[in-house]
């Protein structure tokens, strides 16, 4: 155990500590319990993981809709080699065997199903000869129609790019995966090793890059494996049925009109910056209280839904990174797992109060992780034609995941935030990302 990880247990009461190691202990005795990842062969269908069952279904639900297309935009600007971008983004898809698949149905049930060639490229729209003023114009509107475009998945590979040159040494760079085949966690990592193949390319190097030691199909056959063996699953459906009882079907936010059934995905993203003062207050209540400032925030939202709303039961979902193995940090993939947490705000309690409830909510649903999402909404409504939208009603993310960096040697790199982009990428009625820069 690292020094500073074994002072920050030690600063725990008693209770939180014994209960921290004792996760722990479980961790350890999961993973010598785990057994050998299957292996496959590649090209012949396999099962999906539970994420991606999950992302297939949504998608067969709103076909057409670009809520779950994951997508940058990068302005760049100097002496850009479009051959070594290429090459390196060619690179990470012939490593990572998960943007090289698609998702068809055999025998009536959805596979995925890998190609072992690398056909798709870079899409080039030169706009050199449009009226000088319209140019960059012109190439938001392009850069804006690419993520909003869908994906056919059963047969489209769940990725694209598209380079759009609007002056001479000016470009977009846009790249658009697909959920069932990315998460935050893996956009790091792609860019990463597309910033790194770049420069190795570039001066005509060979790529450096350790092999993989798997690929997200192993995943997905080792999480349908220990899901069946698991002696735990029995306590996790049991813990996740008895949290969520009569929980109600959604959440009454005051909207300006009526909430609409099923599904529908027209929403925006509305930046902001929470101030370096009342940053560092809350900083120092969680310093206080022993918490982490994600939990003081999240109390500070449970707060706020809970008086907007007008009750005292309030379910707010988080996204856990879900890779507890060695193996799988360095894969592109949907590893993410969302965990509905669900606190209690009756008795009126003080802020410190409910501060400490939400940390143990946290705490309690942490230790109970080991289930896939689908299995806990299986757990909560055993009738499969109730709709709990509840569940994933309202999601709150603390970014802890290195930033969305790409780094291109000798070219200027900035990430560009289109409003437009925004529209029609709602995943739920309301989502709060947090991240932190500065102070």
């Amino acid at each position: 155990m690292n020094p500073d990880l074994s002072e920050r247990i030690a600063r725990l009461d008693p209770q939180r500590r014994d209960l921290f190691l004792q996760l722990m202990q479980k961790r350890a005795q999961d993973a010598a319990n785990a057994g050998e990842i299957p292996l496959h062969e590649g090209g012949r269908p396999l099962p999906l993981s539970f994420a991606q069952q999950r992302l297939w279904f949504l998608d067969r639900l709103n076909p057409g809709s670009p809520a779950y297309n994951v997508g940058r935009v990068f302005r760049l600007e100097g002496p850009l080699s479009v051959t070594a971008l290429s090459q390196s983004l060619s690179e990470v898809v012939r490593r990572h065997e998960i943007l090289r698949t698609t998702f068809p149905l055999v025998d009536g049930l959805p596979v995925q199903q890998a190609s072992a060639s690398v056909a798709d490229e870079i899409k080039h729209i030169n706009l050199m000869e449009t009226l000088a003023r319209d140019r960059e114009e012109w190439a938001d509107t392009l850069a804006v129609q690419e993520i909003k475009l869908p994906f056919d998945l059963s047969t489209q590979t769940p990725w694209r790019a598209c380079l759009i040159q609007y002056e001479e040494a000016s470009y977009l760079f846009i790249l658009v995966v697909h959920h069932i085949a990315i998460d935050g966690w893996s956009l790091s990592i792609l860019l990463r090793e597309l910033s790194q193949l770049y420069a190795e390319f570039q001066r005509g190097h060979a790529s450096t890059l350790p092999p993989l030691p798997v690929q997200y199909a192993n995943f997905a056959l080792w999480e349908k494996k220990q899901w069946a063996v698991d002696a735990d699953q029995a306590r996790l459906v049991s813990y996740w049925k008895d949290q969520l009882a009569g929980i109600p079907d959604f959440l009454p936010l005051p909207t300006d009109f009526p909430r609409r059934s099923g599904a529908a995905d027209q929403g925006a993203l509305e930046p902001i910056v929470i101030s370096a003062k009342v940053t560092e207050g809350a900083g120092r209540l969680a310093n206080r209280l022993r918490v982490t400032l994600p939990t003081v925030l999240l109390a500070g939202l449970n707060a706020l839904v809970a008086r907007y709303i007008g009750q005292e039961d309030v379910v707010i979902a988080q996204a856990v990174s879900n890779r507890g193995r060695s193996e799988f940090e360095s894969l592109i993939g949907p590893f993410v797992n969302l965990l509905p947490l669900r606190t209690n705000l009756s008795g009126r309690p003080t802020f410190a109060g409910l501060v400490e409830r939400v940390h143990q909510v946290v705490l309690d649903a942490h230790a109970h992780q080991d289930i896939p999402f689908q299995k806990i909404v299986e757990a909560a409504s055993p009738d499969q034609n109730q709709e709990l939208a509840s569940l994933g009603q309202l999601m709150f993310g603390f970014e802890n995941f290195p930033d969305h960096a790409l780094v291109l040697d000798g070219v200027q790199v900035s990430s560009v935030n289109l409003d437009a982009m925004q529209k029609g990428a709602a995943k739920s009625d309301l989502s709060f990302s947090l991240g932190q820069k500065g102070d």
